[in-house]
Order: C-alpha cells, then structure tokens, then sequence
C-alpha cells in the first residue's frame, strides 16, 4: 500500500493505493495519521479510489484513525470508494459513522463553514 498526502486549505487529502488488509496497509495508514495529528494537523479526507479491497484490519485501522481524529477535535471524512469498499462500509453499517462523499470537489466543500 501507499500513500501521498496532499494539502488543500486546512485540509489533508490522503491518496491511497492498493489493497489494506492486516499487515499490509494498515500499519501505514496509521503512522501516517499520527505523525500528521503530532504535527498539528486536524483535518482529513481519505481518497479510497486506489484501494480495491479492505479487510477488517483495514476497516478496523479506518475506524482507529477516526476514534484519533476526533480525540484530537479533528475530522475525517472519505471519499470515492470502490463499489467493493462501499458495500462493505454499508454492510458495517460504518457508513452512518463516516460521511462518505462521491468526489474531492464535494468532501473539500463539507469542511467549510
């Protein structure tokens, strides 16, 4: 898995790419969010388009990095899910903890105000 950060106002808009499985991605996704938390940051949107599979250590490292980001009063938010990704957070029924948004455009928009 990896991952690139990229920063749009307060915003940090994390890519990732391939699969997030336990031991394999998750690990990364939460050093990433943790160093940005140390560093002051509060403010992400995760872009899932890249990532084709998640298991539960995924979901389960996704749901920790919102428990983080909120700790701190921050907010996480996702976006472009896989139609698989997508049904998965249906099935958790995560996708009433997680505002979900279909493009950056939109997920960006959420955070003004």
């Amino acid at each position: 898995m990896k991952i690139e950060v990229r920063k749009k106002g307060k915003v940090n808009i994390l890519d990732l790419s391939g699969k997030m499985v336990i031991g394999e991605g998750d690990r990364l996704l939460k050093e990433k969010v943790k160093g940005l938390l140390d560093s002051g940051e509060r403010f992400f949107i995760l872009n899932l388009q890249g990532v084709p599979w998640l298991d539960s250590g995924g979901i389960g490292e996704v749901v920790a990095c919102f428990k983080r980001v909120r700790e701190k009063d921050g907010t996480i938010k996702l976006e472009k899910l896989s139609p698989k990704a997508h049904d998965l957070f249906t099935m958790t029924a995560l996708n009433r903890v997680f505002e979900i948004f279909k493009d950056e455009e939109e997920a960006l928009g959420s955070f003004a105000g």
